[in-house]
């Protein structure tokens, strides 16, 4: 599709893996498989360096690859948090499915079909040089696809990416597809998910496809994507598309799918279609590979997890769903950065204006992360900040908050003469930090007062901001200037943009003493006049490592600050024996550099962009690592790109990554000399480090990609010194570099050659002539090309000695565990125990790169070769660290133990004590059964010093009470708690124990029962009393009668009581002891014993009481008898006769 003035049409981003996207040409490329359950390259789970290897090992360039945040802490699903919390990050409008006022968290989830991201550009001017192009971006809309089917599976979740890669220096625009798993923990990518569609699978990491690429694009436009779940048959699919519009009609593109990803939803031979797949935006659940369910659109670096820098921006950017109706509505709520995102990007600010609906505002300004809409945390509007900084190569830090805060602070980028304008998110106070190397920093908390608010209009910002205006807009002054103290020194990274801000990078090199505004400055303080007979003088002046500000590095360990950047100028310029430039990585770092295997420190490298006229001399060491992550960008510890006239000399590059990088791609000479440098492996290269490392096992001396450059009289000590491809790093396309590695000839060793003011003269090795470099790996050739690393040309007259072995010995080492020997220049790394350089005749310094946590003697000292091989002996002894846990609160006496790491020791007294390497380390503490110790458990670190930790213990028993009552005094009693016998002669005693459930059981004293007997407690946080009730035992002391008739009354008198009764028995209960009785008389009987006495002793006694008739009684009874027995009959012979009735 051609337009009048837009041109778009497509392309193929690499060897054969994306087929060209046309129209109505659905073509699916699997790479190392096929779309029918082809396996996947990788069956371990994802991260940063899988991820990057697989892109490398299968030609994905890295602008086309997009890659979640890998570098996140798990989120719970039940508390659903973003994922940055600083800068740099994804900058723009993002919906978390959850919205915030006066602290409290209101959820809300929502399905749609889809998304659109609409961005508005009016202005942009990103750099960074380390990206795969310095002025490039990417504009994402990253949203989550839920409950897809593939083979008839409906609980897959996919990560949908439609990204425009924008370089507005060159007008054009590539938009770009990617689809990753988030089904699983590890996101391994299933190779048999997609069906159809116009890119290329990499079976176990991820879809994408390259769609067109815009060309011509206007001043100013508005590019809208598209992604929409969809239905192709019976299969769920992705529709891509885009719409550009414009000012003009030349200008717009209408909406148009470019690209149509089918999966694999139903399996063969089925007849109905799977369920349909919705988008999913939720704040209170997470995906199964822990990252959000929400929806992005983001400005970030271009791709493979890199960073930008933004210095100067205006756009809008809205994030809208497809509501039911298929209209499209604003998110609900939403905040300035993305989450799932990995490539970040810095000086970029978002806030929004809701005058019609909310839109989020892109303009100059730092990457401050807050709320927009839907939160109390900032209003519409924004609060548009101008002033000037004095020097204009000042660094200002921005934080939200009355007070200062380093951990959230965002850079906030200044104009090229020191004057800044940019909007901050409204409702907000800031503070902010402005320093610069040699001069005095100042904090301000807060930064300023608001003024001039306009709560009608708004105005809208400065003229420059853009990003358009609002109500509740306010405008702020803030004018800073700093005073020169040269006792500060270098302490933060060098900036220059211009031949202006040069000057203030001198001051620390001229005869100033005492305080001095920038504004006082007079030339003659200034150290140099920057004309090629008096260069501008930079020299080493960092006494202290760089403000931890500048040690940042995006998620990828991109790095944010170079240590010296000049953009722009053509003054001349000696930086003479370069700042190291260390910085220390902040504690809050400690952990991921750990999980990453990277150093704690580090040294920020040197770029030269667009300069002439810049001389690099004496540095004594020039080093610095990137991390493996950087792999396929261009990033070296000196780098000049588009630059002329440069000397790089007498430097010696401790290369850990990458030393030197030249490039050159606008087709001019470079005519760049670089001499009389070492290039040497850094004592890192042979550490545990060095896999985790860009290029770290195999640095890389001189990276010279652009043509008339002049190569001589260097020292190459690595296995590959120099790397002069056929193909442009940017671009991938053809290149052909041609420079000279040599003088043309041999030429005495006191020819001279001027360069920049420098008289260049000498060998740097012991030959008797010039001409080419010495290569520690020359194999014979000529011209010699570092084993074809050097494309064409090569060295044809390389600097050549005869050599001896130098043979360093080791003892002390375990098997397998690597070092390393530098011998001057030449670094070489080792498991085996010994390790050879070979060296020519004369005094050699040698230095041991000893593994972590070992100690090497000597680690340093001289070798003297005198035309024979030598041998040097070397010990290495383990380096441990006290680990000394202190105790307070346990029991004197009592043993507490400590398992650190499966080590466990124990102790009466109040420490114990390891010696152990660097590493973290897991710890439990145990004590007494009644105490607790806090912290049980917990991680120590142990980096570089003797490790510390108090372990507080509490008691943690309770008292079981038992109160007697009913016994005499001094009796002894007892009770058993959960088998444990416990005995007192008192009326209490009591119990310790902890929390739980216990069984009693009381052993009252002799001849007493106890009241309860036994029972269970339970024991929760506080004492508990028992009441025991003791009661003597009493027995029964039983009269039975014998020889009276049944129910005659008869009694007994028991010690004083009386008792009768008509029944044959009376029971009496008492307790031991001697008891007298009486049996009363009955009438007509005589008891055989009417008095005696009993003696109870522990158990009861019956007693007979046996009567006996007396003989009269006998007479009377039975004449009584007969008469009784005539009454009898005469009465019931009255009683029938009265009941008997007369006949009626």
């Amino acid at each position: 599709m051609v337009l009048s003035a837009l041109v778009v049409f497509f392309e193929s981003p690499g060897p054969g893996n994306v087929q060209a996207a046309t129209a109505g040409n659905q073509v699916l490329n699997i790479v190392n498989g096929d779309n029918q359950n082809s396996p996947s390259v990788t069956s371990q789970p994802l991260d940063d360096a899988t991820v990057l290897k697989l892109l490398s090992e299968n030609g994905v360039p890295t602008k086309y690859a997009y890659l979640p945040n890998f570098n996140f802490n798990s989120t719970s699903s039940a508390a659903v948090n973003p994922l940055y919390e600083r800068s740099p990050a994804p900058i723009g409008v993002s919906d978390y499915g959850y919205s915030t006022n006066s602290g409290v968290k209101t959820t809300y989830s929502y399905d749609t079909n889809g998304f659109l991201g609409s961005f508005m550009y009016e202005g942009m001017d990103p750099f960074y040089l380390q990206n795969n192009n310095p002025g490039t971006v990417a504009i994402q809309l990253n949203s989550v696809l839920n409950h897809v089917t593939v083979q008839g599976n409906s609980s897959y979740v996919f990560w949908i990416q439609n990204v425009m890669l924008f370089t507005p220096s060159e007008h054009t625009m590539q938009i770009v597809a990617n689809i990753w798993s988030f089904s699983t923990p590890g996101m391994q990518f299933p190779g048999n998910a997609i069906l159809s569609g116009n890119g290329a699978v990499i079976p176990g990491l991820f879809y994408y496809s390259v769609g067109p690429l815009l060309t011509n694009l206007p001043e100013a436009f508005t590019t809208i994507v598209y992604a929409d779940s969809v239905m192709n048959g019976l299969n769920n699919a992705v529709d891509f598309k885009y719409e550009v519009t414009g000012t003009e009609s030349s200008s717009t593109v209408p909406i148009t799918t470019y690209d149509t990803v089918t999966f694999n939803s139903v399996v063969p031979g089925a007849v109905l279609p799977a369920p349909a797949a919705k988008f999913h935006v939720s704040g209170t659940a997470t995906t199964p590979a822990g990252y959000l369910y929400d929806s992005e659109l983001v400005v970030t670096g271009p791709g493979s997890g890199s960073t930008s820098t933004m210095y100067a921006a205006n756009g809008q950017l809205k994030l809208q769903f497809k509501n039911s109706a298929g209209t499209y509505n604003n998110v609900p709520a939403a905040y300035n950065f993305g989450s799932n995102t990995g490539e970040t990007i810095q000086g970029l600010s978002s806030w929004w204006t809701s005058t019609q609906s909310p839109i989020a505002h892109l303009s100059l300004g730092p990457s401050i992360l807050v709320p927009l809409w839907g939160s109390d945390v900032t209003r519409s509007g924004a609060t548009n900040v101008q002033g000037t900084l004095d020097p204009p190569n000042s660094f200002m830090f921005i934080s939200a908050g009355t007070s200062f805060d380093s951990t959230t602070a965002a850079w906030a980028p200044v104009s090229q003469n020191g004057s800044f304008t940019f909007a901050l998110p409204g409702g907000l106070t800031y503070s902010a930090k402005v320093m610069m190397s040699e001069f005095v920093a100042q904090t301000f908390n807060p930064m300023f007062a608001e003024e001039e608010t306009n709560e009608t209009d708004g105005g809208g910002p400065p003229s420059d901001v853009g990003g358009g205006g609002d109500e509740n807009e306010t405008a702020a002054y803030f004018n800073v200037t700093l005073s020169l103290d040269k006792s500060t020194g270098i302490y933060t990274p060098l900036y220059a943009y211009g031949n202006d801000q040069v000057k203030y990078l001198t001051l620390g090199n001229s005869n100033v003493t005492g305080p001095v505004s920038a504004k006082n400055l007079t030339p003659g303080m200034i150290a140099g006049a920057g004309t090629p007979g008096d260069p501008y003088l930079i020299e080493n002046n960092q006494y202290r490592q760089l403000d931890q500000l500048f040690a940042r590095t995006n998620g990828f360990m991109f790095p944010v600050f170079s240590g010296i950047m000049l953009v722009g100028t053509n003054a001349s310029v000696e930086i003479n024996n370069p700042a190291p430039f260390a910085v220390q990585y902040p504690a809050t770092m400690a952990s991921t550099l750990q999980n990453f295997g990277l150093p704690y420190s580090n040294n920020l490298n040197l770029m030269f962009y667009n300069t002439s006229s810049v001389a690099v001399f004496g540095g004594t060491s020039i080093t610095g690592w990137f991390s493996s992550s950087l792999a396929g960008f261009p990033a070296a510890s000196l780098m000049f790109w588009n630059s002329t006239d440069f000397l790089v000399g007498g430097n010696h590059f401790n290369t850990m990554s990458n030393g030197l990088l030249v490039y050159n791609g606008n087709g001019a000479d470079s005519n760049g000399v670089v001499w009389g440098n070492y290039f040497v492996k850094n004592h890192i290269s042979g550490s545990t480090y060095a896999p985790h490392l860009l290029n770290g096992t195999d640095p890389v001396g001189v990276m010279i990609l652009g043509s008339g450059n002049l190569v001589y009289n260097n020292y190459f000590g690595l296995e590959s010194s120099a790397y002069s491809p056929d193909t442009d790093i940017y671009t991938g396309g053809q290149a052909s570099y041609s420079n000279n590695w040599d003088l043309g000839s041999k030429l005495p060793t006191n020819y001279t050659n001027t360069v920049l003011g420098h008289v260049l003269t000498g060998v740097i090795v012991q030959v008797s002539y010039q001409g080419g470099n010495y290569w520690s790996s020359f194999d014979g050739n000529i011209p010699f090309t570092d084993s074809g690393r050097i494309a064409s040309g090569g060295d044809y007259y390389p600097l050549i000695v005869p050599k001896y072995d130098v043979t360093f010995a080791s003892t002390g080492l375990p098997s397998g565990l690597s070092w390393t020997v530098t011998l001057d220049d030449t670094t070489v790394i080792s498991t085996s125990s010994t390790i050879v350089i070979q060296a020519e005749n004369g005094t050699h310094s040698f230095k041991i790169g000893k593994p972590q946590n070992y100690m090497a003697t000597p680690s340093t000292g001289t070798a003297i070769v005198n035309g024979e091989n030598i041998i040097k002996d070397i010990t290495f002894s383990l380096i441990e660290f006290q680990v000394t846990f202190t105790q307070s609160g346990h029991p004197a006496g009592a043993l507490w133990t400590v398992n650190l790491n499966g080590d466990v020791k124990t102790s009466t007294g109040s420490t114990i004590t390891y010696m152990k390497d660097n590493g973290t380390y897991s710890y439990y503490i145990t004590g007494h059964s009644h105490y607790t110790a806090t912290p049980d458990s917990g991680k120590i670190l142990v980096y570089g010093a003797d490790a510390l930790e108090s372990i507080t213990f509490v008691n943690t028993t309770y008292s079981i009470v038992f109160m007697a009552s009913g016994m005499p005094s001094g009796s002894h009693w007892g009770v058993t708690v959960n088998g444990i016998v416990h005995t007192t002669d008192a009326a209490s005693m009591s119990v310790m124990v902890s929390n739980g459930t216990y069984s009693y059981t009381i052993a009252p004293p002799a001849g007493y029962d106890a009241s309860p007997a036994s029972g269970m407690l339970l024991i929760l946080g506080s004492d508990v009393t028992v009441e025991v009730q003791f009661t003597e035992k009493t027995y029964p002391v039983v009269f039975d009668v014998r020889g009276i008739p049944s129910g005659t009354e008869w009694g007994v008198t028991f010690n004083g009581q009386d008792f009768n009764t008509t029944t044959s028995s009376i029971t009496f209960d008492v307790v031991n002891g001697n008891y007298n009785y009486t049996v009363t008389s009955v009438n007509g009987y005589t008891a055989q014993v009417s008095q005696d006495s009993v003696t109870v002793n522990d158990q009861g006694i019956t007693v007979e009481v046996q009567y006996q008739q007396n003989p009269n009684h006998l007479m009377t009874a039975g004449l009584m008898g007969g008469g009784a027995a005539a009454g009898i009959g005469a009465g019931i012979a009255v009683a029938y006769m009265l009941w008997r009735k007369p006949p009626a």
